[in-house]
């Protein structure tokens, strides 16, 4: 799952799902279908309390779950890794910046996991037999319990696993006797997941915000997607050759696996196109075959039963789609998960549904005089069928909902800001993907079809959903001279050292290459760029940018809107991978290091808005290095920058002004006692007051002899702190000098175009 790093969460949830099936599958592979019982491992003596008999195995089990969840909340609010671990779910990039490696972490967390779940399969495995659909699915189960305790809290978390176990068993007790509801104990933990998800507040169960690069798809088949005819007319043309070579149970089975590719084109209407998770793809496709069979035994002629079918789908999708409208990525993925097996367990129980008989049965009809009795006129009729629905969802890509889709997957406000109702776009997904997936039930229920397998099956669809590798776009930022400077262009020049139009001032030099000690004593070079190049995605943002930082001085790093320096910034500090050129941090090749080993050497960036983790305290920010022992003198030298921070160790670092969180990132920045600082933008949005007061703190850094890279918007000050001055122009360095060089004004007005 490294490889994901910066996914969208759609994409986590298709690849977990893809491991739950394959591992699901592996075990009974292994050790076959049948279920397996094991020797007890606790007592399974009882004693009666006032009315009940209750026995020591659940006692022990419900301590050991006590036990375990009160050491996991100790172990993450108060140890180093346990915060740090909550680091990398708040910001995995920062912790990247911290010098902590949050791949090595995130293993770690998987480990954990792992362990705990094994406990509870080794504990539950005597009571419940080793099943491997059954433990799946009971696994699953847990995140009723997860979202009761919103996903972060376990308390919270135990207390609603030991509320929906006693719902399971009170609701057996009370349906016995009444067949349609037999399935209610086994779906209440999905009934309370759905419930919760869509009943709470909005914005309660909010996605956890990656401070990666945005996400763009970049290149040409961005630029000009075309819908690859000559590979289907291949397709189809092998596909019709299949009836001369397959007969009986095969060409069957072969008409079974067509009717998928409908659902695979419905699904990728929703993962594809608009990035929105449906785990109940076999809601539409039960639906869809029980309601064509209800029509064609009124007496309905197939084609009109059809596109009734196809209507009644219509309020199915709308209905699915409140989910949607309220959650999104992983949230959106369990709710409909909690729907489905909902529908699986009650709704296809139902007389409407499959009954008791737990098969549908529809009869081959004619179509337009045509009988499709036979095995070969059956399969032609789904293979045409299949064409058309793939040709209609991509006509959808193509259409003004295709476009629509594709801008609120990017992005939902820019979206709403054009006048789009996105609450209006992901119902009509959910309606036309549902309408779409249900012409699979006509083609899949003509033998017969067991409810049992068919939400299972379908997750295993959604599980093979496609995969977009993900691109990056740069994020650039103003620049002002005291107010905002417009975007015009720079004039391109060549290395720096020939830059301006004029030698550097008599005595002094650009800093020099390679180590060596420059003209007018100014030490060795601290940080020494050359030829570096790096972008997002596809797109080169960098063209060979030359930058020197000498020891213990201060750079500033100027451009209009969309010049690079973010993105070089980010390239230096490892955050964006660097395509060519070197990076050397005090005479040492970096450039091929991950950023946790380059914030390890004395590298730091402060990046552009707020560098911190939000979800964790003041203290536990400042933490993030330090142990017990020196967390002491991290706060002392905190608080003697900042002293507002001292009084608000212990809260929660995302609730706290602007000005202050600021305050917080600049501070863990120093605590770290860095080499080399690179500062991005650190004034924006903040007050006048404010400002002054970071740039104290950044004037305090120069003081204490730390090298610096600094972007920043007010133009004038930034220059003010600096011992040299470059200007990027679209990648490249356009000027660079001292500041004595631009105090006329002339190179603002010449590069920046500001007067």
């Amino acid at each position: 799952l490294r490889r994901l790093d910066g996914a969208t969460a759609a994409t986590y949830v298709v690849v977990s799902l893809g491991l739950l099936v394959a591992l699901q599958g592996l075990a009974i592979w292994i050790y076959g279908p049948a279920t397996r019982s094991l020797d007890p491992i606790l007592p399974h003596s009882t004693f009666r309390l006032p009315g009940v008999n209750v026995g020591w195995d659940q006692v022990i089990l419900v301590a050991i779950a006590a036990g375990a969840g009160l050491g996991l909340a100790l172990f993450f609010r108060y140890s180093r890794l346990g915060i740090q671990t909550r680091a990398v779910v708040d910001d995995p990039g920062l912790t990247e910046l911290e010098g902590l490696d949050s791949g090595l972490i995130t293993t770690f967390s998987w480990m954990l996991g792992c362990s705990f779940a094994a406990l509870a399969g080794v504990l539950l495995a005597p009571l419940l037999g080793v099943d491997a659909v059954l433990l799946t699915l009971l696994a699953i189960q847990v995140f009723g319990a997860a979202v009761i305790g919103r996903l972060t809290s376990l308390p919270l978390t135990y207390f609603g696993a030991m509320l929906i176990g006693l719902g399971q068993a009170l609701a057996t007790k009370l349906v016995t006797g009444h067949q349609s509801l037999n399935g209610l104990p086994s779906s209440l933990p999905f009934i309370i997941l759905f419930a919760a998800l869509v009943l709470s507040p909005k914005g309660f169960f909010q996605e956890v915000v990656r401070t990666r690069a945005a996400a763009v798809r970049t290149g040409r088949r961005a630029v000009g997607r075309t819908f690859p005819w000559p590979l289907l007319v291949t397709l189809v043309a092998v596909a019709g050759l299949l009836p001369t070579r397959l007969n009986g149970a095969r060409l069957l089975t072969a008409s079974s696996t067509l009717g998928f590719v409908l659902v695979f084109a419905s699904l990728s209407l929703l993962v594809g196109l608009s990035r929105q998770v449906s785990l109940c793809h076999a809601v539409f496709v039960v639906f869809g075959a029980t309601t064509l069979s209800h029509l064609r035994n009124a007496g309905v002629p197939f084609v009109p039963a059809l596109l009734l079918a196809g209507l009644a789908m219509v309020p199915v999708g709308a209905l699915v789609a409140i989910p949607a409208i309220r959650l999104s990525g992983l949230f959106l993925a369990l709710a409909t998960f909690g729907f489905g097996i909902l529908a699986q367990n009650l709704l296809f129980l139902t007389k409407f549904a499959f009954g008791a008989a737990s098969v549908v049965r529809i009869p081959r009809p004619e179509v337009f005089g045509i009988s499709l009795a036979s095995d070969t006129a059956f399969y032609y009729f789904v293979l045409i069928t299949v064409v058309l629905g793939v040709v209609a969802v991509e006509a959808v890509r193509v259409t003004r909902l295709g476009r629509v889709l594709r801008a609120l997957a990017d992005s939902p406000t820019a979206t709403e800001s054009l006048g789009i109702n996105p609450t209006a776009a992901r119902v009509i997904v959910f309606c036309v993907g549902g309408g779409h997936a249900r012409r699979v039930g006509p083609r899949r229920a003509a033998p017969r079809r067991r409810p049992h397998r068919l939400h299972q099956r379908h997750v295993r669809q959604a599980a093979t959903g496609v995969l977009r590798r993900r691109r990056h776009a740069a994020g650039p930022g103003p620049q002002r001279r005291g107010r905002a400077v417009p975007p015009t262009g720079l004039r391109r020049a060549g290395r720096p050292e020939c830059l301006a139009g004029r030698e550097p001032a008599a005595g002094r030099t650009v800093p020099g290459r390679n180590g060596r000690p420059v003209h007018g004593g100014h030490g060795m070079i601290a940080l020494d760029v050359a030829g570096l190049r790096g972008g997002y995605g596809r797109t080169e943002v960098l063209h060979g940018v030359d930058l020197r930082v000498p020891a213990g001085k201060a750079v500033a790093l100027l451009g209009s809107n969309g010049a690079g320096k973010t993105t070089l910034l980010r390239t230096i500090a490892g955050l964006n991978p660097a395509r060519a050129g070197t990076i050397k941090l005090g005479g040492t090749n970096i450039e091929h290091r991950p950023a946790h080993a380059r914030s390890r050497a004395g590298l730091c960036l402060i990046p552009e808005g707020r560098g911190i983790f939000r979800r964790l305290t003041v203290r536990e920010n400042l933490a993030m290095h330090g142990g017990k022992k020196d967390i002491d003198q991290v706060i002392d030298r905190a608080a003697s920058l900042f002293p507002v921070l001292k009084d608000r160790l212990g809260q929660t670092a995302g609730t706290m002004s602007g000005g202050q969180q600021q305050m917080l990132a600049l501070a863990r920045a120093l605590v770290k006692d860095p080499s080399v600082v690179l500062a991005d933008e650190l004034s924006v949005g903040l007050a006048p007051v404010v400002v002054d007061e970071i740039l104290e703190a950044v004037a305090v850094l120069r003081a204490e002899g730390k090298s610096l890279l600094i972007v920043e918007q007010y133009v004038e000050r930034a220059v003010a702190m600096a011992d040299y001055v470059y200007i990027l122009n679209k990648g490249t360095v356009a000027f660079v000098g001292e500041p004595g060089q631009c105090a006329s004004g002339a190179v603002f007005e010449r590069y920046l175009g500001a007067a």
